[in-house]
């Protein structure tokens, strides 16, 4: 089995990391837990900018891997 493989979001500057297993790890280095949306997709909710200027986006995690990879 392969070791797994992790590249930065587009756009949040390295702040937020997703895995190719579809795993996405914030800036504290933790992996955040993906919540489902109104469709049923697993997200999480990141900031693009650092939390003091500007409001975080819901992401569903499937679209991070597919941008990333």
């Amino acid at each position: 089995m392969s070791d797994i493989e992790w590249k930065d979001v587009d756009g949040t500057s390295g702040r937020y990391q997703v895995s190719s297993t579809g795993q996405v790890r914030g800036p504290s280095g933790k992996i955040l837990k993906p919540a489902p949306n109104n469709k049923g997709y697993p997200s999480v909710h990141i900031y693009y900018k650092p939390k003091s200027e500007a409001r975080g986006l819901t992401k569903t995690v499937h679209r991070l891997v597919a941008n990333a990879f």
